[in-house]
């Protein structure tokens, strides 16, 4: 069932008109006490199932003792770190039709915001919605600083269940029973997945079997190590004994660990004496079943409450435990930023909005919560090395780079140009023909030891052409293998290697001269 039209604040505002005022009557909460509830696997499907069907007078309950868990409570904490640590502003509502009057809303906005928001109530309505699924609220109005300004009194959900007649939640307070309908200036519904069966998402739906197993991993462990650290405990009682000393002497072995003297009653006949002994058990203990399933009861609640199995220990040197938003996924934190808000906007502000300056909806300042990851100065750094070097190799293509637009390009990069610049790409100046048949070296634009590498193997290839033909012209005419051998041994005792060998000697002479003028370059000589 769908619920009902939500009521409106204030209809169309006339200037001039006086402003709505918000409700005086207040509604009173029943106090909570927390009580110890031994939790076992069918007490906790119990209020799963109860709480799947919009009753929470037992998975509140069930929550709070949650919280006991240092995983959860850890993780639970990050989650909630995560928002708080982003950057905030107040922004005017792009919507208005009366840009001044939303810029001066947003401004005063930002003013009282840590009074209608502050930060503890901000952290436990994150945690609210995450294990319960929403968290309700009523607004108190405070009248001393001369305006109606708001705070949230967050609401037990113990006290609170759907009504599946009317659409909407109901609580149950001091006074009877008070239905919730969000946004009327009394009552806030913060319910980031919904407000129809947004209890759905909660984590205590999850995360409830979770934390007792690994209570259960956790005593288990503990009662196996005293059981194999500390043996077995046996008593020898006298065949005929006096029943008041046998269970004086079974009460000091239960006590054992606390004492530190042990009675035992001896006489003349043996069979009438106590004693007392202590054997070791044998066989391996490793306690790995224990903690393998810790771990992934550790791993579960992780993922549910983060979004990653990235875990609360800092493991090795992983960069991304430098922040707390990086511990929690990206999809998770822009999704708490975004129905914060929504809600703390929608429900809270705009109230305050009307009430005091008698603004329209559209007229309402947004709260946001910047989640756009900070820029890795290292990445960028080595991406705009890449595209040096790819504008070099453009800028060497004739037929390439005139058509690059340097332009769009400095723009997809971020590259910031003076106003009225046109960036373009120049190639490098041509090197001049060397004395000794290869390129020369230059100050400006000099070439690589490849490229002398290139110039080298080209030449050599000419100096050599004649020797390759003769070579090939002896095998060729062969008719068989000796006389193919014949042949190119009358070819080797003509061979004159003088020109390939003056080829050889200039590249290293001017591989030489190369790498000096770059060592004198680099220690600016």
């Amino acid at each position: 069932m769908p619920p009902p039209p939500v009521p409106s604040i204030t209809g169309p505002v006339v200037q001039g008109a006086p402003n709505p005022r918000p409700p005086t009557r207040t509604a009173r909460q029943i106090p909570t006490q927390s009580s110890w509830v031994g939790w076992d696997a069918q007490s906790v499907r119990d209020a799963i199932e109860a709480h799947e069907l919009g009753i929470f007078q037992r998975s509140a309950p069930l929550v709070d003792w949650m919280g006991r868990d240092e995983r959860i409570s850890s993780c639970l904490g990050t989650r909630v770190r995560a928002v708080q640590g982003l950057p905030f502003r107040i922004e005017p509502n792009p919507d208005s039709s009366r840009p001044d009057f939303a810029r001066m809303l947003a401004k005063e906005a930002s003013r009282q915001w840590k009074t209608i928001a502050p930060r503890a109530t901000q952290g436990e309505v994150r945690r609210a919605t995450a294990l319960h699924g929403f968290a309700v609220g009523q607004l108190l109005w405070d009248t001393s600083g001369g305006r109606w300004t708001p705070q949230v009194e967050l609401w037990d959900a113990r006290h609170l269940s759907w009504r599946w007649d009317l659409g909407c939640y109901q609580a149950t307070t001091l006074d009877g029973i008070e239905l919730i309908r969000p946004g009327d200036g009394q009552w806030v519904v913060f319910s980031p997945h919904g407000l129809y069966r947004g209890w759905m998402h909660g984590s205590v739906r999850r995360l409830a079997i979770l934390a007792l197993l690994r209570q259960y991993a956790l005593r288990d462990w503990g009662r196996a190590s005293e059981l194999y650290g500390m043996g077995v405990r046996l008593g020898y009682l006298p065949y005929e004994g006096d029943p008041d000393d046998e269970e004086r002497f079974l009460q000091q072995l239960v006590n054992l660990g606390a004492e530190s003297v042990l009675l035992l009653a001896k006489g003349d006949d043996p069979q009438k004496d106590f004693g007392f002994d202590i054997k070791a058990l044998s066989g391996a203990f490793t306690g790995e079943v224990f903690e393998r399933l810790g771990q992934r009861c550790d791993l579960g609640i992780t993922l549910d409450l983060l979004g990653q199995q990235l875990t609360t220990e800092a493991n090795g040197g992983s960069l991304a435990l430098g922040t707390v938003q990086e511990k929690v996924r990206l999809d998770y934190l822009e999704a708490d930023a975004i129905g914060d808000s929504e809600d703390w906007g929608g429900q809270v502000l705009y109230p305050w909005a009307a009430y005091n300056f008698g603004a329209d909806p559209e007229d309402v300042p947004i709260p946001v919560w910047d989640c756009e990851p900070p820029e890795n100065k290292d990445t960028a750094s080595k991406v705009l090395v890449q595209v040096g070097q790819a504008l070099t190799t453009l800028a060497a293509l004739p037929e390439v780079g005139p058509a690059v637009d340097l332009l769009a390009l400095c723009e997809r990069f971020d590259l910031p140009l003076r106003a009225g610049s046109q960036p373009k790409l120049t190639p490098p100046a041509p090197a001049a023909p060397s004395p000794f048949g290869l390129t020369a070296l230059a100050v400006s634009g000099r070439p690589t030891v490849d490229q002398l590498g290139d110039d080298a193997r080209d030449e050599g290839i000419e100096a050599i052409r004649p020797l390759v033909a003769q070579v090939l012209q002896a095998v060729r005419t062969a008719d068989s293998l000796e006389s193919a051998r014949a042949a190119l041994s009358r070819v080797a005792g003509a061979l004159d290697p003088a020109a390939f060998a003056a080829v050889v000697e200039q590249a290293l002479v001017l591989a030489s001269l190369h790498g000096r003028h770059a060592i004198l370059e680099a220690s600016d000589g």
